[in-house]
């Protein structure tokens, strides 16, 4: 974000038969994604913070607003490495810019 501040990414989550699930929810990508993927994840406005990370059933308002594509003006882009796409790789490389 811009702003810098954390943001939240929508997510069910399931635990069945001692198994834990989780599924990220996806949108139309923005202008910000557009240059790389035609998706973004969702990105749950803090005003929905409450509603949506409350335990059962939410209203078809707070879904229908989140699953609208973040405003891409309040978002901000980073070049990482390639290092990112290895599910082995679980260090702060990841969230180095390019050129650090």
């Amino acid at each position: 974000m811009k702003n810098e501040q954390p943001f939240a990414i929508a997510a069910f989550w399931d635990e069945a038969k001692g198994i834990n699930r989780c599924c990220l929810l996806t949108s139309a990508g923005n202008a910000v994604p557009e240059p790389v993927h035609d998706r973004m994840p969702v990105i749950v406005c803090r005003e929905y913070w409450e509603e949506w990370f409350s335990p059962g059933e939410q209203p078809d308002a707070v879904f229908q607003h989140i699953a609208t594509p973040y405003a891409s003006e309040e978002m901000s882009e980073l070049a990482v490495s390639s290092v990112v796409n290895s599910a082995k790789v679980d260090d702060p490389r990841c969230c180095e810019a390019l050129g650090l």
